[in-house]
């Protein structure tokens, strides 16, 4: 049966596609180029309207870090970039100009890559109502039910099955879902942000007071 389809005549194609493919054939360059750009056209129209009805809202214009940026660092605008970002994962406050930015310092670092948010600024957001000595350090803490300005011992679990103690009274900044801004001795930031990254922390809350 292969065989006498090799050996017969060509497979025909529907009349539609068939008168389809005979006017693409004699097409001039122009046209065919004008075809080719309104499809274009129409694939990025058609992607556009999925990126608006993503349930996380349409991109906005963010900054984010083009290189890891320390604590104390007065922000150029080489150390920031335009980027976008889904709508309900931005701060409306966070600053969406590299001029507003420029010339702002950080009061925490910032990785590479990471949205700059009003919270990272010294001189606004959370770092304005921290006193001398201390630091704000964001950590993931699913499931852990805290309050803004709660006070809580910060604790990571040793190999031997113990625990320790890695920041005491700290205070809540502010809770954005999973995420904790917590405020810590300068010498307790390294550690805490350390086990946070590997989702090794959890809270003791302390009584008002405490």
């Amino acid at each position: 049966m292969l065989r006498r389809l090799l050996d017969g005549p060509p497979p025909a194609f529907p009349p539609a596609l068939d008168r389809v493919s005979q006017r693409w054939a004699t097409a001039s360059p122009r046209a065919r180029m004008a075809v080719t750009g309104a499809a274009v056209v129409v694939i990025v129209a058609l992607a556009g309207h999925g990126a608006a009805r993503s349930p996380w809202g349409p991109a906005v214009p963010v900054l984010v870090a083009t290189h890891d940026l320390s604590a104390g660092r007065t922000l150029q605008a080489s150390d920031l970039r335009p980027a976008t970002w889904p709508a309900r994962l931005v701060p409306p406050s966070a600053p969406r100009d590299g001029a507003d930015a420029a010339g702002r310092v950080l009061a925490v670092g910032l990785p590479a890559g990471n949205l700059l948010t009003s919270a990272h600024l010294a001189d606004s957001g959370l770092a304005a109502t921290l006193p001398p000595g201390r630091v704000a350090v964001p950590v993931a803490l699913p499931g852990v039910a805290v309050t803004a300005a709660q006070r809580v011992d910060v604790l990571t679990a040793t190999p031997d099955g113990g625990g320790v103690r890695l920041a005491t009274s700290a205070r809540v900044l502010s809770v954005d879902g999973d995420t904790v801004w917590l405020e810590v001795e300068r010498e307790e930031a390294a550690a805490v942000a350390g086990a946070g990254a590997f989702g090794q922390l959890t809270v003791a809350v302390l009584p008002a007071g405490g």
